[in-house]
């Protein structure tokens, strides 16, 4: 059985589940406050025990088939294993509330967006549920998000996101220039395929660089159109970086519309991250022309691209106007030790 909600707008649907949440809800006091202030108790204690560096977690699978429908939203039930995600259950069940969650890439490029924060309904729907064997196991409730005109379908045991805890410290400045050609490899003709990124300034000096800017490359651009078939890929971990089962749904040329909507483009540069960085995509997108205070697209929540297995070609997954003054031209990166 399916549990889903058909709404016409993401933050309807969002907002739509925190206000009907169905399942049990962890003990903890519920008032606000107080679960603000152990949440940043517990953000620094888990950075103690992360000393400092990104920790990425394990991919989390639904435990039944569920269907998103297009441009839409369903509430995913979803396997929690305690023992993998021990450094926070040892604080408490709450205390996965700290993390923050990012979507597979191929999944994204499909359509699929988990909002990064949405692991604090995790915490609060953490419940026991009962195997056909009859033995014992852990389950939460997620909000997942369909930005694609075509259904989804995500069957049982799908692994299709994760959980990550970082201090929200970026590399800047002379570490990303020490990083380069050490453990930050960027291929392709810098001004034209890319640049160092200063923020909302348009140059500055080496130590006021804050990202990579990698431009788009315009022949890449592609699509899924409406279509009432509902689409499904593998999520074998062997097919981490096997793009033809996303690619046999995309379609070019993407149309122009002032209306927002989902497109794919790949990076013309090619990046590879050694262990020790990672590299997050702003969820930020800048419009060709545009007054940085105001005008901007967003990147959908697949952010991460994890050092000793990012290389190549990056692709991003854009919701955005489509015309040729408001599609953005390119995307940035930032770096986080990990």
């Amino acid at each position: 059985m399916t549990n889903s909600i058909e709404v016409p707008g993401f933050a309807e649907a969002y907002q739509t589940f925190r206000q009907n949440q169905t399942g049990p809800i962890y003990s903890i006091p519920r008032h606000e406050a107080v679960l603000a202030l152990y949440r940043a108790e517990a953000r620094q204690e888990l950075d103690t025990r992360f000393e400092g560096k990104m920790w990425l977690g394990p991919d989390i699978a639904v435990n039944k088939d569920v269907v998103i429908p297009p441009n839409g939203m369903a509430i995913a039930e979803i396997d929690i294993d305690p023992i993998l995600l021990q450094p926070f259950f040892e604080l408490s069940n709450y205390a996965i509330a700290c993390a923050r969650l990012t979507t597979r890439s191929r999944f994204a490029q499909l359509g699929i967006h988990v909002p990064s924060d949405a692991s604090g309904d995790i915490a609060k729907n953490f419940h026991q549920v009962e195997k056909p064997d009859g033995s014992k196991a852990y389950a939460s409730w997620l909000p997942v998000i369909n930005y694609a005109r075509r259904p989804i379908l995500l069957p049982e045991g799908t692994t299709f996101f994760y959980p990550y805890f970082w201090n929200s410290k970026f590399m800047k400045g002379k570490e990303i220039k020490d990083a380069l050609n050490n453990n930050l490899f960027i291929k392709g003709e810098q001004g034209r395929d890319w640049n160092f990124w200063y923020g909302i300034a348009p140059e500055g000096n080496d130590g006021e660089i804050q990202g990579i800017e990698l431009n788009i490359d315009e022949t890449s651009h592609a699509y899924i159109p409406q279509n009432d078939e509902t689409m499904s890929i593998n999520h074998s971990p062997a097919e981490n970086h096997n793009r033809s089962s996303v690619d046999q749904y995309l379609v070019k040329p993407v149309p122009q519309s002032t209306d927002r909507i989902l497109w794919i483009g790949e990076t013309k540069a090619e990046i590879e991250l050694a262990k020790g960085v990672n590299g997050m995509f702003n969820w930020v997108v800048p419009r060709p022309t545009y007054d940085p205070r105001f005008d901007y697209e967003f990147q959908t929540n697949s952010v991460i691209a994890i050092g000793g297995n990012a290389r190549g070609k990056m692709r991003t997954e854009i919701y955005s106007a489509t015309t040729p003054e408001l599609m953005p031209k390119s995307t940035v990166m930032r770096f986080v030790k990990g």
